[in-house]
């Protein structure tokens, strides 16, 4: 299958451009044909033998939106008379650079499906940009129910909620969710004597439990919080340590606040590496967090981190929202904090002390299990490739 994918993302900064990249790799490996058509902010990334066409756009606030969808809909065109795809996928951003094809669809039959591809809603909404923001992710939400083939969402949750506000057919609503690579992620690949040298490079010893999180850094994913449930609980689980490794506009506040707290050097918060140094961060942890409030963003979402502690054979201490139950539930590797409330997260952080290193490790080891069955990009990859099979027997048959 042809496909081509345009996504509005500035593929050197993107915290979640595995998401894209070992996605695509994966449909290629199944023997699709993927191009993907993006920009980037300052440097042009490798993108290591993918098909990347890097669309122009004025890198200025209110000027990137519009010239980056004239060069997705200029490059669409030019896609659809000379490579003549099978599929064409496209975000909220980018929507309306398919309507002179979607209205030939109703003149004549197009061999093209037409996929919108929805990873997140709209967050941390406010003033003006964000109403801005909100009525176009609506609009093309509204646009895409009437001419697009199909729609692909992240999450069984994120479906129903979408459905019930849009009115979207379910039957023309595919999930795919975010996975990992099993190969990059695989806890047999960090020798042990690395992680050990990494572990005291951070200051962490090796009496302590280790709970990491790694990925964006901001004021609304329950960072603060964990630190201070940590600090709730420096006494009765002395030999916990938090470590938190990444970038955004948290950071500082999170060091400064670990420094106002007792608990000196049992918080680290260090800066983010490349993504493809991040296995051997995980493999020093025992256990990973994700205290996501229960913010309608985050109960939508798929977190990849979590699949990558999980395929790192790392239990997990999460907040109990959609996102996490629908991964977790009945596994034996999630301990649910009932909220992002430090209080709940204490309570966790105490649970998984008295387990110790030696259970954590034990019971880690399904969700390695599950990541392989379920979690694994090449699984993302079959959903979506007999999503736009099916999409294209659909209009057969229509």
């Amino acid at each position: 299958m042809r496909i081509v994918w345009i996504i509005k993302k500035y593929l050197d900064t993107a915290v979640d451009r595995a998401a894209r990249t070992e996605m695509i790799r994966s449909l290629e490996a199944r023997g699709d044909r993927v191009t993907l058509a993006t920009t980037y902010k300052s440097v042009k990334p490798d993108v290591d033998g993918l098909d990347v066409v890097f669309l122009p756009s004025i890198k200025v606030k209110g000027l990137n939106h519009i010239t980056f969808v004239l060069s997705a809909f200029v490059y669409l065109c030019y896609a659809m008379i000379v490579e003549r795809p099978d599929a064409v996928i496209t975000d909220p951003n980018t929507a309306f650079v398919a309507f002179p094809f979607n209205l030939l669809a109703r003149l004549r039959p197009l061999r093209t499906r037409f996929v919108l591809d929805v990873r997140t809603v709209p967050v941390e909404l406010s003033g003006l940009a964000g109403r801005v923001s909100q009525s176009l992710f609506d609009l093309a939400l509204v646009y895409a129910r009437y001419f697009f083939d199909g729609i692909t969402v992240i999450t069984p949750f994120m479906m129903k909620v979408l459905a019930d506000r849009f009115g979207l057919d379910e039957k023309r609503v595919g999930i795919w969710t975010s996975g990992c690579s099993t190969e990059q992620f695989d806890p047999q690949a960090v020798e042990a004597q690395e992680a050990e040298s990494l572990r005291k490079s951070l200051g962490l010893d090796e009496r302590q439990v280790v709970i990491a999180y790694h990925g964006a850094l901001s004021f609304n994913r329950g960072l603060r919080e964990a630190i201070q449930a940590l600090d709730m609980v420096k006494e009765a689980c002395d030999n916990a340590a938090l470590f938190i490794i990444g970038r955004g506009p948290a950071q500082e506040a999170l060091r400064q606040m670990a420094g106002t707290t007792e608990l000196g050097a049992r918080v680290v918060v260090a800066d983010a590496v490349d993504h493809g140094e991040m296995p051997k961060y995980v493999a020093i942890s025992d256990v990973g967090i994700l205290p996501f409030p229960s913010l309608m963003w985050w109960r939508v979402s798929s977190p990849i981190k979590l699949m990558e502690y999980l395929a790192m054979s790392k239990p997990v201490i999460v907040t109990d929202i959609e996102a996490h139950r629908d991964v977790l539930d009945g596994t034996g590797c999630g301990f649910f904090a009932g909220s992002a409330d430090p209080a709940d997260i204490a309570s966790q952080i105490r649970h998984v002390c008295a387990l110790g290193r030696a259970r954590l490790k034990e019971l880690g080891g399904s969700g390695r299990r599950l990541v392989e069955e379920e979690y694994s990009w090449d699984k993302q990859a079959e959903k979506l490739d007999a999503f736009l099979h099916g999409l294209g027997m659909a209009r057969d048959e229509r």
